[in-house]
């Protein structure tokens, strides 16, 4: 699936598409949100879940400079450099 056609689908689709396709890399808490990353194909998703009204109330792509900002501290590249 390409970037495009994800961002043409409506929230719902896109919720049941990044469960089914996507690669959960990571995790971090926002005000009241739990937020959820995931990778599909060469694009970045997260999920904004709010656990208070079990409601997922987002669907965002993101970029690969915005999951670096936003993760960075979870990203581990030990492996890359030979460790």
């Amino acid at each position: 699936m390409t970037l495009e056609e994800f961002d043409r689908l409506p929230m719902t689709e896109k919720v049941h598409k990044t469960f089914e396709l996507g690669d959960d890399l990571g995790k971090r808490d926002y005000l009241y949100y739990q937020i959820r990353l995931y990778m599909i194909d060469d694009f970045y998703v997260e999920i904004w879940y709010h656990p208070n009204l079990s409601k997922i109330d987002r669907v965002e792509i993101i970029s690969a400079e915005e999951v670096f900002t936003l993760y960075y501290d979870q990203i581990d590249i030990s492996d890359a450099l030979g460790k």
